[in-house]
């Protein structure tokens, strides 16, 4: 200016125009309260002094030490000399301080850090940050810097708080911990739904129906859905409470449900150690069935309930809890049928009473049967007498075919019709003539009705089944799946019971009073539809 030149920077600049300087005092006094000093000089001699300062936020040292506590290190980088980024630092508590560092430096100390092993987050708003913004690990940019900060940085924070770079890191792990317990959810199901859906669990009591597990696994999307939504409750200064203790709850919930699942969808492998290396034992089960009197009814909420007369019981059967004591008015329940009433809280196990059961004052439960997975552990059996007290009709037909397999039929009149197939079978339309031929409808259980399509005994609606057990029927309805002993049954007019002879070779006998099993010989004939049973 006017012919002389003047030098306006640090004293770096100072010295290397070799310039004496002579106010070195007043520089530390005023660097020491933390702000940075320009000198302002001729060729000779300082001339003047500038010094300017950054404010610190208040929010800045609370910001800090809420990072500090989540164990994270903090550092400052800056171009201040060093006792100016020292006040600084005292301020705001930090103790890391990296100062004099040039712009084109700044990314060479994020650098360092990295090859110390440190995952660096950069938080910077001005030019002379980008480069270190772009080496760091995460760039985190201030909305209110320069265009090229925020581009260079992969996240910016929107006010000038570093409290919201607390919150990106608190909402990161928490996002992070989310897709962690969503993994696990997705492969939680897969490791326990395969194994129980394939049967390999099921020594520990744990099968699965193939509906029920395909259920079960819809219920992992369900799973990690909700959880991901619990970030909504997220807040920075608070617990998410709901949000922690959800992956534990939602475990145990499903955990009861895959269980509850494997109890509804059958018998354990127990059954199979039991009946699979006892054919004998199991074709005198079918003989039992096949030539034994039979009731059925259905209780409040319309679930079927099967009784039988106790007086020709197989010798081999094993009793898992009490003993075969018919005697007043005693029940022995099969495994299944016990199992649900357990769960349901009818009873309590052996000793456990019943009132008004079916028209019988009280009947006791005195023993359960082990699994034999056959029909018999869907039954009540009981003594001849408190046979005859229940006020049901023998209305279910069971007849064996000679390779021994069993078929059930289930007559139907206008008043006794299952509520769930009200609306499919036609109590008044019991006979059809065909060709000259005297058909009888028949309505066939789901599972019944899947297996004869595969065997293709018919293939639709209307065809008909030429002399099935000494009657001609057509098929007038398929009913839906009621996960219950329906699903296994031939619904058939009260007209099919005429023609049904079943001869039986072997029998045996149980007495009433100790359970103990007699054999002995003889057949049994059913002669019309009374149902009733002569030896």
């Amino acid at each position: 200016m006017n012919g002389n030149t003047y030098l306006l920077g640090t004293r770096k600049l100072l010295a290397e125009n070799n310039i004496i300087l002579n106010v070195q005092a007043y520089i530390e006094n005023m660097e020491s309260e933390g702000k940075t000093v320009m000198m302002l000089a001729d060729t000779n001699n300082v001339i003047g002094l500038i010094a300017v300062a950054d404010t610190v936020k208040t929010t800045s040292l609370e910001a800090l030490e809420r990072l500090k506590k989540l164990g994270i290190k903090v550092y400052m980088i800056t171009g201040d000399n060093l006792r100016t980024a020292q006040a600084i630092g005292r301020q705001l508590g930090i103790e890391n301080i990296l100062a004099e560092v040039l712009p084109e430096n700044k990314a060479l100390e994020v650098k360092k850090l990295q090859q110390e092993g440190y995952t660096v987050a950069m938080v910077g708003d001005g030019i002379n940050d980008s480069p270190a913004l772009v080496q760091a690990d995460l760039g985190i940019a201030m909305g209110s810097g320069a265009d090229v900060a925020m581009e260079s940085g992969q996240m910016i924070i929107m006010k000038n708080d570093l409290n919201d770079v607390l919150t990106a890191i608190k909402l990161s792990k928490e996002t992070v911990g989310k897709i962690k317990q969503n993994m696990f959810f997705a492969l939680f199901y897969n490791v326990l739904g395969i194994p129980v859906a394939a049967g390999a669990l099921a020594s520990l009591g744990l099968v699965l129906k193939p509906e029920l597990a395909g259920l079960a696994m819809a219920l992992s999307s369900v799973s990690v859905v909700t959880n991901s939504l619990l970030l909504k409750n997220f807040h920075p200064k608070r617990m998410n409470v709901l949000s922690k203790i959800a992956p534990v709850l939602m475990t145990a919930f499903f955990v009861f449900v895959f269980w509850e699942f494997s109890q509804f969808s059958g018998v354990t492998n127990a059954t199979q150690s039991y009946t699979a290396h006892s054919p004998g034992l199991v074709s005198d089960i079918h003989d039992y069935l096949a030539s034994t009197r039979v009731k059925i009814g259905f209780d409040k909420g319309g679930f079927p309930k099967v009784m039988t007369d106790a007086s020709s019981l197989p010798n081999e059967l094993r009793i898992k809890n009490g003993t075969a004591d018919f005697s007043n008015n005693g029940v022995v329940l099969g495994y299944t049928e016990a199992s649900m009433m357990i769960r349901e809280g009818l009873i309590k196990g052996v000793g456990s009473e019943l009132s008004d059961f079916f028209g019988v004052p009280k009947v006791r439960i005195t023993g359960i049967l082990e699994p034999t997975n056959t029909f018999l552990d869907d039954t009540h059996i009981m003594n001849k007498e408190t046979f005859d007290a229940v006020k049901l009709g023998e209305d279910l037909v069971i007849t064996e075919s000679p390779l021994g397999e069993l078929s059930f039929y289930y007559l139907f009149d206008a008043t006794n019709i299952p509520t769930q197939f009200s609306s499919l079978i036609n109590p008044k339309k019991t006979v059809f003539t065909l060709d000259g031929k005297t058909y009888l409808p028949v309505y066939i259980g789901y599972t019944d009705a899947e297996e004869m399509l595969q065997a293709k005994e018919f293939t639709k609606l209307q065809d008909k089944l030429d002399d099935e057990d000494g009657s001609n029927l057509i098929v007038m309805g398929l009913p839906k799946k009621t996960y219950t002993m329906l699903d296994m049954m031939h619904f058939v007019p009260k007209k099919f019971a005429e023609n049904i002879v079943k001869e039986v070779p072997r029998t045996v006998t149980a007495s009433s009073n100790t359970g103990a099993i007699v054999s002995n010989t003889g057949s049994v004939a059913i002669p019309t539809s009374t149902g009733s049973i002569s030896k």
